[in-house]
C-alpha cells in the first residue's frame, strides 16, 4: 500500500504536478480557539472592572488590608483581587517598612484586614470582605 502511494507521488512529481494537502480542521480549530480567547478576555475585563469597583467601595468603607510580599496568604489575597494594581488603594505592604504597619496594624501577623474597626486575620475572599464591609459584589 505504501509502495502504491509512493509510486503515485513520484509519478506526479515526474510529470511536474504539485500535490497540496489541505486540512481545514486546524484552521477551524484556530478560529474556535480565537473566539474562546476573546470571550475569556472579555470575562477577565468584566471581572477586573468588578474588582476595581469593589476596591473603590472597600476604600470608602475604610477597609485596610496589611500584608507582605513574602507571605503566601497575602500573595493569594492580592491575586484574588486581580493584583497589586487593583488592590493598592486598600493594601498596605509591610515588607517595605510602611510606617502604618507599625502604627495602625493591630497584630504581628499578616494578612490582617481591618473592616469597620473589626480585625480579620488570614486569607479572605473578595466576596467575604465585600459582605462584611457592606459592599456589593
Amino acid at each position: 500500500m505504501i509502495n502504491n502511494i509512493l509510486a503515485v507521488l513520484f509519478g506526479v512529481a515526474l510529470i511536474g504536478g504539485t500535490v497540496y494537502y489541505v486540512n481545514l480542521e486546524p484552521e477551524e480549530e484556530a478560529k474556535e480557539e480565537e473566539i474562546e480567547s476573546e470571550v475569556e478576555v472579555e470575562e477577565e475585563d468584566l471581572v477586573e472592572e468588578e474588582l476595581i469597583s469593589l476596591v473603590e467601595c472597600l476604600e470608602e468603607a475604610n477597609v485596610i488590608a496589611y500584608g507582605s510580599r513574602t507571605c503566601p496568604h497575602c500573595i493569594a489575597l492580592v491575586e484574588s483581587f486581580g493584583g497589586y494594581d487593583v488592590i493598592d488603594p486598600i493594601y498596605v505592604e509591610c515588607s517595605t517598612g510602611d510606617e502604618r504597619c507599625q502604627t495602625d496594624k493591630q497584630t504581628g501577623y499578616v494578612p490582617e484586614i481591618q473592616i469597620n474597626g473589626e480585625l480579620y486575620q488570614g486569607e479572605r475572599s473578595p466576596a467575604t470582605i465585600a459582605e462584611v464591609a457592606g459592599c456589593e459584589f
